[in-house]
């Protein structure tokens, strides 16, 4: 009986030595790979999130909300060669009676999140009728160090504007 229990006594002393020397690098293993996917899933969301944030100030016309949610640095290109600065967006922002954006592409680091969509809109920048089929768009976010709160930078679309056919390109 003694050297029967010799052996599992060995036995259990050597699972547990190599469950206790492996646990804590499988458990980090573990943990970092679930903080970074939960990370990614993270980021994602809240790329579509400031997205579709965005573009429900512009279908409400909330001046106040979209001036405190643009940075002061915000700049826009637009596909017919327009831009504009934050003061200048607001006063003439377009008018968005609906909206639907797919196909999200977030990246992120430290504290920018870029986010590439579709967007597809019923929607007049500038007094000019946009197609409303689905068009990339691309914005760009920052946490503002004070509020830490997530601000549009920068915006650009590439619709293709009604009577045209085409997407304006810069010369």
């Amino acid at each position: 009986m003694f050297l029967i229990k010799k052996p599992a006594i060995a036995m259990v002393s050597l699972i547990m030595f190599g469950a206790s020397v492996l646990s804590p690098q499988v458990a980090n293993a573990t943990s970092e790979s679930i903080s970074n996917a939960t990370t990614k899933i993270s980021i994602e969301a809240r790329g579509e999130k400031l997205a579709n944030r965005f573009f429900e100030l512009l279908k409400q016309q909330n001046a106040r909300g979209l001036s405190a949610f643009l940075s002061k640095s915000f700049q826009i290109q637009r596909a017919d060669n327009t831009f504009a600065h934050k003061a200048e967006y607001i006063s003439s922002k377009p008018k968005v009676v609906d909206y639907s954006l797919s196909g999200f592409d977030v990246t992120s680091a430290k504290n920018v999140i870029v986010v590439r969509y579709k967007a597809q809109t019923t929607e007049t920048p500038n007094g000019n009728p946009l197609t409303s089929e689905k068009k990339p768009r691309m914005s760009v976010f920052v946490k503002n160090p004070k509020t830490g709160k997530w601000q549009l930078t920068g915006h650009s679309n590439f619709d293709v504007y009604v009577g045209t056919g085409e997407t304006p390109t810069n010369n």
